[in-house]
């Protein structure tokens, strides 16, 4: 046995759940077996120790609020209560890790959602892939993917650095010349001033005065250029601000701004519709049961139930139907046409279609008010926005505003004072003073020229390092998209490895469980992967359906392909029963959850269940089986029989 060992019983305790009053029952470990007839509470006992491991598929007594179920496996206590409310079932959360897979695959009662997958002809997809946790593995390519498309993105920006940087380049090359060119003229220009003497014919203190109003004429022309420069800045700033701010007005009277309004009648109608689609898939869920149950009693899948009904002093049920064409309504009791009955039948069908497209449309308009309601949220959060920045340069452009008169006044004073040395240098008795005065003026433009254009190449030099800095990026970028690449290319195998290993398993558990129990015309079930031009690949690239096929043989011993489509009613089930079987051994369900179910296997004699009962006991830690007397009547396998509680 492969399967995790349990020494001790579960003891279970279940107050009002299903038709369950109270109960106190303990389940040794191996087989145990709940022997009875039909409305036996044998299902309600089973749905108990669902709902005490986990599951949601429970339901309270119809005469009691709440319920509750408690169980005790080993050192382990499992305790959830269920009440009712308007809502529905609401319950504790307690529960194994593994309950959703333990719903599909461990718990095989007869609304099982696997074995009726293969009853209704479902794709099989979803229901193999859930165990698996494909969400995780699909949330790790997609993160993969986000952080490619971000590399890929940096990698684009740097190709774009790259020209940006031969650019700078050639720019600091074009400024460096103009920088030797100036400081030559700078040269000759310094040379040529130096050539007047003026020292000869002005005393020394003289001599000094007239440097030093050159050297403050020098000093108030640099500053004037520098309140020039800080104007012409402020002002083409402003410009700027105020063009911006026309074009963020002029998106914001575009914007359609008919959202002043509160959605809220909107949401309060998507609530509406939500509870309209809630009780839309109520009504659709108890057609479709009703339905279900109509169409078993119909083909004879309830014979019990039947003979129930039937008048003590009528014929046999079965000796009826050989000789009318009537049957007996199971809900008055009273005899009735059989094409009546189908007719009806026929009719809750077609409700059942109106149904399903009253819900289409009513989530179609769901979507409808979502969008309008999230169209209307993203416009005002760009309203919102758009006024910020707005407000932003408003203050930017108010306060580079206030700075302009500042500098106007700055720069007037400094003209004033540079007309005023000018002056007393003209009336100085300087033979060459205004050929001085023109020279200094030459020499001034020269050196703010070169400060300038020094400044510049600074800048340049450093927009050059900083994109050499981020060029230097790309090396480790590649290798990062290298391995980005292979990281997605294993996460995409895993998810193809998943999907081809568990398709893999199931084929063989299910060939394995029809070989054992030797059905006489059922040689072999397996799933096909089959692939439409139209179907969408998932982030994993895998796409496709999954279908089920069969081997069926011929009276002559021959054997031929067949599908699903062609199968009775009973060998649906019977394939739906092992398809649920073979995803219990396939995700080793035995390790993690110490019950295995199983209910409403009458499509399958006596015999073959004493094999199956077998075959799983090999693997179910404690397997809990609800049988006929007849039916446990044949067990061959060491067991447990409980029946006094099913009387």
């Amino acid at each position: 046995m492969t399967g995790v060992e349990y020494g001790s019983p579960i003891k279970v305790s279940v107050e009002n759940i299903g038709g369950i009053d109270e109960m106190d029952v303990s389940f040794e470990p191996g087989v145990t077996v709940l022997t009875g007839r039909n409305a036996t509470n044998r299902t309600s006992l089973l749905r108990a120790l669902m709902g005490g491991l986990g599951s949601d598929n429970v339901s309270v007594k119809g005469d009691r609020d709440k319920g509750q179920v408690e169980l005790h496996i080993g050192d382990d206590r499992y305790h959830r209560e269920f009440v009712r409310t308007e809502e529905g079932i609401q319950s504790t959360q307690e529960s194994l890790d593994c309950i959703e897979s333990a719903d599909l695959f461990a718990f095989l009662l007869e609304d099982n959602e696997a074995r009726r997958a293969i009853e209704v002809g479902d794709d099989l997809h979803e229901l193999i892939l859930r165990p698996i946790d494909m969400d995780a593995l699909e949330a790790d390519i997609h993160d993969v993917e986000v952080e490619k498309r971000e590399v890929l993105n940096r990698l684009d920006e740097l190709d774009e650095a790259e020209i940006e940087l031969q650019q700078l380049h050639e720019r600091s090359k074009r400024l460096e010349d103009e920088l030797d060119n100036r400081e030559r003229d700078l040269e000759e220009k310094l040379a040529e001033f130096e050539s007047f003497d003026i020292g000869v014919e002005q005393s020394q203190s003289r001599q000094e005065a007239f440097e030093e109003t050159f050297d403050e004429l020098h000093r108030s022309r640099r500053a004037l250029e520098r309140t020039r420069s800080d104007l012409d800045i402020e002002r083409e700033s402003i410009d700027g601000l105020e063009d911006q701010l026309e074009q963020l007005h002029a998106e914001l009277d575009e914007l359609d701004l008919d959202i002043k309004g509160d959605t809220a009648d909107v949401e309060n109608r998507i609530q509406e519709l939500r509870d309209d689609a809630s009780e839309v898939e109520r009504d659709l869920h108890t057609l479709q049961n009703l339905n279900l149950h109509n169409k078993k009693i119909l083909s004879g899948d309830q014979p019990s139930i039947m003979e129930e009904l039937a008048d003590p002093g009528e014929l046999p049920i079965t000796e009826q139907f050989l000789d009318t064409d009537e049957t007996i309504c199971w809900t008055c009791g009273s005899e009735v046409a059989q094409d009546q009955i189908e007719d009806t039948v026929s009719r809750i069908e077609a409700l059942a279609d109106q149904l399903r497209d009253e819900h289409q449309s009513v989530q179609h308009e769901i979507e409808e008010l979502t969008e309008v309601v999230t169209s209307v949220t993203a416009r005002r959060r760009q309203r919102h926005e758009l006024q910020v920045k707005i407000e932003s340069i408003e203050q930017e452009l108010a306060e580079r505003s206030e700075r302009i008169p500042t500098l106007e006044e700055e720069e007037a004073r400094l003209r004033e004072e540079i007309d005023t040395l000018e002056s007393e240098i003209d009336e100085s008795e300087y033979e060459h003073s205004q050929q001085v005065i023109d020279l200094n003026k030459e020499i001034n433009r020269i050196e703010v020229d070169i400060e300038r254009i020094t400044e510049n190449l600074d800048q340049v030099r450093e927009g050059v390092t900083a994109l050499e800095r981020q060029l230097d990026e790309r090396e480790h970028l590649h290798d990062r998209l290298d391995t980005l690449n292979d990281e997605l290319e294993s996460l995409r195998t895993h998810v193809r490895s998943h999907v081809e290993d568990a398709v893999e398993a199931f084929n063989q558990h299910m060939d394995e469980i029809t070989q054992h129990l030797e059905f006489d015309n059922l040689e072999r079930i397996w799933i096909e992967h089959r692939i439409a031009s139209n179907t969408q690949t998932g982030p994993g690239g895998y796409s496709g359906e999954f279908e089920v096929r069969v081997v069926r043989s011929a009276e002559d011993g021959s054997v031929y392909r067949d599908s699903l489509d062609h199968l009775s009613e009973s060998e649906r089930k019977v394939t739906g029963l092992i398809f649920a079987l073979a995803g219990y051994l396939v995700y080793e369900l035995y390790e993690d959850v110490p019950l295995m179910l199983l209910d409403s296997m009458e499509a399958i004699d006596a015999q073959r269940i004493s094999k199956l009962v077998e075959y799983f006991s090999e693997y179910a830690p404690y397997l809990v089986v609800a049988l006929l007397p007849e039916d446990a009547a044949e067990l061959t396998v060491d067991h447990t029989e409980i029946s006094e509680c099913f009387t």
